[in-house]
């Protein structure tokens, strides 16, 4: 077979007997099955692999409408869908079973088959819903009652002559059914039949809807932690329950619509409990619902020393800003964008071990290399968790099958209201899922330059201290304790850190891009500075500031860079008015080693580019500036001029 990307999408094979108005209809799912039947002279349909897909559900619907007897022959290897197929065309459906140890109608032929032992075949065949009716009656308990419940659905769908003859079959196979016990389940079968085709009720505007995972209201909060628990029927397993900010907890059974504190809530999705590891324990869970209320200074200082414990940063500041966001991974849906960190150095400086760390600390944490790339999406969407994304490296390769996920997942996860979008499944269904949330990503080479504008870059360096020894387990440190006080900061103390975010708390002197990037975590800092923590405002300001510096003067290069010196040289230093290129380009070689291939033309595309404005006076290219133009935009760009030693 060619492959899919040339031949395209797999199609169903009507063979030549085959039109829509054919009395019977049989289908298979080889090709050589259906030319077998047409030599033999019976219209046959091959699935060929392609599915029940739109169209061809509604072609056999069709047929079966118009009063066609459908007859499936499945193949030995128990591939063929025959439920989908009875689900499809109704419960008459005609199911052929081939002789042990055919594997098909195509090799049942090449055993010396013909079209007369086919058709006793197919005169032979049971209807789906005598099998569905001899399955129940052969089963026992629970099984059974499952099994009856299943039919009477498949009984709701036939005509009343049929209907008569089957409910004698049903009540004669079935002792404990009478007849009244037949016509009330037929009743409730057809009245859920009619609930399913009613119209359905707009809710739209009238309930808030959240993300049961993680999410925030005006004054509530939820968030969906699976507990191990034991079901009346005896299944023990990890089930969601929802923990609220005014300390209730609440089984999540399924139900969409759920009261919340006197007020009805949607829940976007159904809550998830992946994994068999509980993140909250359901002790701490019992004095969180009981009142306990962790210092939030506390918690802020716990885990900083977790992470001051573990990880020699290189720059002071860093241990904070990580603790900081790391609380902001339990906060993040109350923001419009939250930066992702960016864990930049060599080998073994300590790049894994932070994420290891970050981990046992962060919302929901998992790794990207523990997931599937099918997995990725749904997971992302579903826990609303920290991902970790180590060795970034693979991001550049072509031939790495999670990296194009990966890649995708990063430009659509940085700001709120971007999904991404994905075609799934053979009928290339158009997907999409909200992968907004923190993201960590470890890297030796460094990352492109769109994505790098989104992170905190953290510069990593191998430790010559005892920190480097240290291993980070699940029982070196009580990390549920921490988590706890995390929890609890999230659902008790969100509103405060919203109205700071929302008043720009701390903002001030960074850029547009730089505030958006560093407005959540300058939030939870004012507010933990409120709370008592002095004086960590002003620091978080200050590193965010240096790295503001640091990311700007990383987007000019060289050239780019002693142009605004010059700049500075001319119109501050010595109060030049105007300027041309060739001046510039002059002086530009005050503050480079190289400056042998920049050309005056080249200066006057980047002084147009910098907003100077060109005045032609005779052959002579003029630029006006002045000291505030030149400031401003050195300003902009984060650059400092040596001569004056200040920032500008």
């Amino acid at each position: 077979n060619p492959p899919r990307a040339l031949a395209g999408d797999r199609r169903p094979y009507f063979n030549v007997l085959c039109s829509h108005r054919v009395e019977a209809l049989i289908i298979v799912e080889g090709q050589a099955d259906a030319v077998t039947l047409s030599g033999w002279g019976f219209p046959a349909l091959a699935l060929a692999g392609s599915g029940l897909t739109g169209d061809l559900v509604s072609r056999l619907q069709r047929h079966a409408k118009r009063g066609a007897t459908l007859y499936v022959v499945p193949d030995a290897d128990g591939r063929t869908d025959v439920a989908g197929l009875a689900e499809t065309v109704g419960p008459l459906l005609r199911v052929v079973t081939l002789p042990e140890g055919v594997a098909d109608t195509n090799a049942w032929a090449q055993q010396g088959a013909t079209a007369e032992d086919f058709r006793g075949l197919l005169d032979a065949a049971p209807y789906w819903l005598d099998l569905q009716i001899e399955n129940a009656a052969a089963a026992q308990g629970v099984a059974r009652d499952k099994a009856v419940e299943a039919l009477f659905p498949l009984l709701a769908q036939l005509p009343p002559i049929a209907l008569a003859r089957y409910k004698g079959r049903v009540t004669k196979a079935l002792k404990e059914i009478g007849a009244r016990d037949f016509d009330r389940f037929l009743r409730a079968a057809r009245q859920a039949q009619a609930d399913q085709h009613a119209p359905a009720e707009v809710l739209e505007g009238h309930y808030p809807v959240i993300a049961p995972a993680l999410d925030f209201l005006d004054n509530l909060a939820v968030v969906t932690v699976p507990l191990l628990a034991k079901k009346v029927d005896g299944r023990l397993a990890h089930f969601p329950y929802l923990v609220t900010s005014d300390r209730q907890i609440i089984p999540a059974d399924g139900e969409r619509m759920v009261d919340i504190g006197g007020r009805t809530v949607i829940l976007r999705d159904p809550p998830a409990a992946l994994g068999n590891v509980t993140r909250w324990k359901y002790s701490d869970i019992r004095a969180y619902l009981k009142g306990d209320a962790p210092d939030p200074v506390e918690t802020y200082l716990e885990v900083e020393r977790l992470l001051d414990r573990y990880i020699d940063f290189r720059d002071e500041g860093t241990s904070d800003v990580l603790a900081l966001w790391v609380m902001g991974t339990y906060l993040y849906p109350l923001f419009e964008a939250f930066p992702y960190v960016a864990l930049m150095g060599p080998k073994g400086s300590g790049k894994t071990k932070t994420l290891d760390v970050i981990a046992k600390l962060a919302f929901n944490a998992r790794v990207s290399s523990s997931m599937s790339p099918a997995s990725l999406f749904r997971v992302v969407q579903a826990t609303r968790g920290m991902l970790g994304i180590d060795e970034a490296e693979r991001l550049g390769n072509s031939k790495d099958p999670i990296a194009a996920d990966l890649r995708l997942l990063l430009n659509a996860g940085y700001k709120r209201g971007s999904p991404a979008i994905r075609c799934e499944g053979d009928d290339h269904q158009v997907v999409e899922f909200e992968v907004y949330g923190p993201k960590m990503i470890a890297s030796i080479r460094g990352l492109e330059d769109v994505l790098e504008s989104r992170c905190i870059l953290i510069n990593m360096l191998r430790t010559a201290g005892h920190k480097g020894n240290l291993v980070v387990s699940e029982y070196s440190e009580d990390w549920a304790r921490a988590r706890h006080g995390l929890y609890c900061f999230a659902l008790q103390h969100f509103e405060d850190v919203r109205d700071r975010y929302l008043a720009g708390a701390g903002a001030d002197g960074l850029n547009n891009r730089q505030a958006e990037l560093w407005r959540p975590i300058l939030a939870i800092a004012a507010y933990l500075d409120d709370c008592g923590a002095n004086g960590l405002l002003a620091l978080i300001q200050d590193y965010a500031k240096r790295k503001a510096t640091e990311a700007e003067e990383i987007n000019l290069d060289d050239w780019r860079l002693a142009l605004l010196l010059a700049l500075h040289k001319l119109a501050v230093l010595e109060n030049s008015t105007e300027v041309t290129p060739k001046e510039v380009r002059d002086t530009m070689a005050d503050f480079l080693d190289e400056s042998d291939g920049i050309s005056a033309q080249w200066v006057g595309y980047r002084l147009r580019e910098f907003g100077f404005q060109r005045r032609r006076t005779g052959k002579k290219r003029l630029y006006p500036v002045s000291a505030q133009s030149v400031m401003d935009v050195m300003l902009r760009y984060g650059v400092e001029s040596a001569e004056d030693g200040k920032a500008v």
